[in-house]
């Protein structure tokens, strides 16, 4: 039972590490050294570089979601790889 309040912890870190993130986008967006649409990007890989730092996480607690991941990315492929730009 520790290992999922663990897991549960660690989760709500994730998502509220996200939503501080995000929070703070549009303060980015006025920055005149980001452009709007590189504010959306940079979002789009934070949000990605989240999920593989979870899924790994996961994983070393023994909560496999690595083929979950792996599906995401791969339905998310286009749009990951315009955003990489």
């Amino acid at each position: 039972m520790s290992g999922m309040v663990d897991m549960r912890n660690k989760v709500a870190t994730l998502l509220v590490g996200s939503a501080m993130v995000l929070g703070a986008a549009p303060a980015a967006a006025n920055n005149v050294c980001w452009q709007p649409h590189e504010v959306a990007a940079a979002e789009v890989r934070n949000f990605q570089s989240l999920l593989m730092v979870g899924t790994l996480q996961c994983d070393a607690a023994n909560r496999f979601v690595t083929a979950d991941y792996n599906r995401f990315v791969q339905r998310s492929r286009q749009r990951i790889q315009d955003n990489n730009r």
